[in-house]
C-alpha cells in the first residue's frame, strides 16, 4: 500500500506585501475572481513595497510591470500580478527591482509600486497571488482570509501537490 503522505509535497507561500487578505471572489475581474487563472488570494496592500512570496526564479515579467510568474524549484509557477487592468498604465508607477530569468529568494524585493498613481488612475491596488493551472497540484489551501498579513513573514497559501518519481527530491 502506498503512503500517500510521503508521495505529497509541500510549498508554503509568505505575504508578498503587508495588507489585509481578501479572497478572489471579491475582486472586480472575472479572470481573477471566477479563479480562470487558477486559485489564490489578494491582499489589500498597506506598503508599496512588493517581496517574494517563496524562492525561484523571475520567469516571465509582463511589459507593463504589473505581473510577473514566479517559477518555483517545483516546477511550477506563482502568478502576482498587482492592481486590477493596470495594465493600461503601460508600466507608469512600477519601479522593479528584479530582472527577467534572475534568481530570487523568498523575502527579496521585487517591485515598489506607487500607489498613488493606481489610486489617480481608479485602478483597485489589490495584489494578486495565484497558481495557474499545474498538473500535480491538489490543493491551494488558503490559511486566512480578512486578516491582517506581514509581508514575507506570514503564510499565507499552502500548496500540496503529488511529487513525481525522481523529481523534487
Amino acid at each position: 500500500m502506498i503512503d500517500e503522505e510521503k508521495e505529497l509535497t509541500v510549498l508554503p507561500l509568505y505575504s508578498p506585501v503587508s495588507g489585509l487578505l481578501k479572497p478572489l471572489e471579491k475582486l472586480k475581474d472575472p479572470v481573477f475572481s471566477q479563479k480562470i487563472v487558477g486559485d489564490g488570494i489578494a491582499i489589500v496592500p498597506c506598503d508599496s513595497r512588493i517581496y517574494s512570496p517563496c524562492d525561484g526564479y523571475a520567469a516571465y515579467i509582463h511589459e507593463a510591470r504589473h505581473a510577473m510568474f514566479i517559477k518555483t524549484a517545483y516546477d511550477f509557477d506563482v502568478l502576482l500580478h498587482v492592481g486590477i487592468d493596470t495594465l493600461e498604465l503601460k508600466g507608469r508607477g512600477f519601479d522593479l527591482h528584479v530582472r527577467q530569468d534572475e534568481k530570487i529568494r523568498r523575502g527579496q524585493l521585487l517591485w515598489e509600486v506607487d500607489l498613488a498613481v493606481l489610486k489617480s488612475e481608479g485602478k483597485p491596488s489589490d495584489v494578486i497571488i495565484c497558481i495557474p493551472g499545474f498538473e500535480g497540484l491538489k490543493t491551494v489551501d488558503l490559511i486566512a482570509v480578512g486578516r491582517k498579513v506581514e509581508a514575507v513573514n506570514d503564510m499565507i497559501l499552502r500548496c500540496v501537490f503529488k511529487r513525481e518519481a525522481g523529481k523534487y527530491a
